[in-house]
């Protein structure tokens, strides 16, 4: 059975201070060393501007890194059990409708629920790494993500 990599994938540079949320992150799921760069892409979507009430999007099977990405930081390899889990409890993480948060305060509820004793699906300090970069320019992400960082190809 084959490894999956967990990765947040960026949209958007993140470098207009007058955008609500800066850049639109998303999780994707795909096979390890699977050349086809095809996965899942989980993630948040504006469902009332207005109101900033989201709806969860799940698209299997696309482009992971697709022209209008920035790139993605590799977050965890799970196991095809572990890919199940994970893509169950991200599926079951309800999308912000409180009127202050968005995609990247959801992906790091995601991260929270997978990074806890009673999952462990992600490395320890996961979550604390990846908040620090909430609301950052994509510049900014991929300087700190170092090694894990992969950039879209243009």
């Amino acid at each position: 059975m084959p490894d999956y990599d967990l990765s947040i994938v960026i949209f958007g540079d993140g470098s207009n201070p007058a955008a609500w949320q800066g850049s639109h992150w998303a999780f994707g799921v795909q096979e390890t060393n699977d050349s086809s760069e095809k996965g899942d892409l989980l993630q948040v979507l504006l469902l009332d501007e207005s109101q900033k009430w989201y709806h969860f999007d799940k698209r299997e099977n696309v482009t992971i890194l697709d022209p209008i990405s920035e790139g993605k930081i590799k977050i965890a390899t799970l196991s095809s059990e572990q890919n199940k889990e994970v893509v169950r409890l991200i599926s079951q993480e309800p999308a912000p409708r409180d009127g202050k948060k968005g995609c990247q305060d959801w992906v790091i509820e995601c991260l929270l629920t997978l990074e806890t004793q009673d999952f462990g699906l992600i490395p320890n300090g996961t979550v604390d790494f990846v908040s620090s970069l909430v609301r950052k320019p994509v510049t900014y992400v991929a300087s700190q993500a170092g090694e894990k960082w992969t950039p879209t190809k243009r």
